[in-house]
C-alpha cells in the first residue's frame, strides 16, 4: 500500500497544508479491511462520551493532583485536541 496525502487534525485546526503521506488516507472507510482501525474506533468513542457527559466528567480524576495546581490549561488542551479530532472525523465522515 503506498502512502497517500491526508490532513491531520492539528494541521486542519491551524489551517496549514499537511504534506505528510499517510498509509491510510480515508479514515471513514466502512469496509471489512478497515474494521480493525482500533485507534479510529477508540477516538470516536472518546469523542462521543466526552460530548455526552461533558469534558470535566469525561476527564474525571485524570487531572486531580495538587502537583498540577490550576488544571484549566490542561483541560483546555484536551478540549482543543478533541475538537481537532472531531474536525478530522467530520472531514472523513467518521461517526
Amino acid at each position: 500500500m503506498r502512502p497517500l496525502p491526508c490532513p491531520a487534525g492539528g494541521f486542519l485546526a491551524a489551517g496549514y497544508d499537511d504534506k505528510t503521506l499517510y498509509v491510510y488516507s480515508d479514515l471513514g472507510r466502512d469496509e471489512d479491511d478497515h474494521a480493525g482501525f482500533d485507534d479510529v474506533r477508540s477516538t470516536a468513542m472518546a469523542l462521543a462520551e466526552s460530548k455526552a457527559v461533558g469534558l470535566e466528567s469525561w476527564i474525571g480524576t485524570s487531572l486531580s493532583t495538587a502537583l498540577l495546581g490550576d488544571v484549566s490549561a490542561y483541560q483546555h488542551t484536551v478540549d482543543r485536541g478533541l475538537k481537532e479530532l472531531s474536525s478530522l472525523f467530520d472531514l472523513h465522515g467518521v461517526e
